[in-house]
């Protein structure tokens, strides 16, 4: 008896989580029919007006109380705006005790053609703003990641199809399929617009894990576009793989590009520790980039003051270039540290 309850409340649980929680619109439920894209196509070539298809995979995050981009879910998340509790929203009673591992993928669709591509943890009550949603079940993550790389490829430029193609690359980014990774990586390798690139680079760092890292530490090698490179130091920056840190000192140490090599130590300031501060502190003194220089110098004063107020101080009593030396003081000023105080009433008082 007691195992014929439990399946029953499975068979029950797996039935609630297979559909979104809806207010203000129309559900409508679709079989998977053929291919995914191919039920997909169908659906929104049939609509006139506008309208939302949607379903559910599972995801990366495991978000239980962020869902319209705040941090509560007690009201609705409106799929035709930005904005969590819409007037007249109203809490469904549902406690929540732990965070979902699926999301919803969600398109618009007015005209037969999407237009907008929105993710939300599972766990979160939509507001349909009086559209229909046509909810598909079942579907394999990837098919999912096959239908959404169709709209990273826009045909022309327009920010409207740039903007779709970045939402299609970010909800790419947070399947919890190990596809992702390696898709993620061919697109960024790609000659896709720069803004698309730039988008699939920074989820390989903040998203993908030891994959993601792996793949930016060998296309930082190749890439010949130095706005790329300097787009794949920040990527490194927000990567919590340990060894992110090392690749960001190698680029700060050895990019051709000035620029690339400035941006990577502002980011390593961002890290701190003795690997950052004595890599920035190398690169006051050896670049031969003056510009390099000010940024270092400009990074010593972001990291934590017991670090980069004693090289700051350094760099203004012994750093051979005069502008250079100027700089330092000049933040060591802006710093009101007391050690910065007494070295400006030494050089006062001599």
């Amino acid at each position: 008896m007691k195992r014929s309850c439990l399946a029953l409340f499975l068979l029950i649980a797996a039935s609630a989580q297979a559909q979104p929680r809806i207010q203000n619109g129309v559900l409508e439920t679709h079989p998977v029919q053929g291919s995914l894209e191919q039920t997909f196509r169908k659906i929104a070539q049939a609509e006139s007006g506008p309208s939302w298809i949607g379903y559910a995979v599972p995801s990366i995050r495991r978000e239980s109380s962020t869902c319209c981009g705040t941090d509560s879910c007690c009201g609705a998340c409106r799929l035709e705006g930005s904005s969590a509790n819409p007037e007249g929203a109203k809490q469904d009673g549902v406690v929540r005790l732990e965070s979902s591992n699926q999301m919803l993928v969600m398109f618009r669709v007015e005209g037969g053609r999407i237009n907008r591509i929105r993710t939300f943890p599972a766990n979160c009550q939509l507001d349909a703003g009086r559209l229909r949603i046509h909810w598909l079940g079942d579907v394999p993550p990837t098919d999912s990641i096959k239908l959404l790389a169709g709209f990273t490829s826009p045909a022309d430029a327009d920010s409207g199809s740039l903007k779709l193609g970045q939402s299609a690359l970010t909800a790419i980014a947070l399947h919890e399929d190990g596809r992702a990774d390696e898709w993620l990586r061919k697109f960024a390798e790609s000659q896709a617009p720069s803004k698309l690139r730039q988008n699939a680079i920074f989820w390989l760092g903040s998203a993908r894990g030891k994959k993601g890292f792996e793949a930016l530490a060998q296309l930082v090698k190749r890439e010949q576009d130095p706005s790329i490179r300097e787009h794949i130091a920040f990527a490194l920056f927000t990567s919590k793989e340990p060894q992110s840190t090392t690749a960001l000192i190698s680029i700060a140490r050895t990019d051709s590009s000035p620029r690339v090599r400035s941006k990577a130590l502002f980011w390593l300031a961002q890290r701190a520790g003795r690997q950052a501060a004595g890599t920035i502190a190398e690169a006051v003194e050896k670049d031969p980039e003056m510009e390099v220089k000010r940024q270092a110098v400009f990074a010593l004063s972001r990291l934590p003051k017991d670090e980069g107020i004693p090289l700051l101080i350094q760099v203004a009593r012994t750093a051979p270039n005069p502008a250079v030396r100027r700089q330092a003081m000049f933040w060591l000023g802006q710093s009101k540290d007391d050690r910065a105080l007494r070295f400006f009433e030494e050089i006062l008082t001599r």
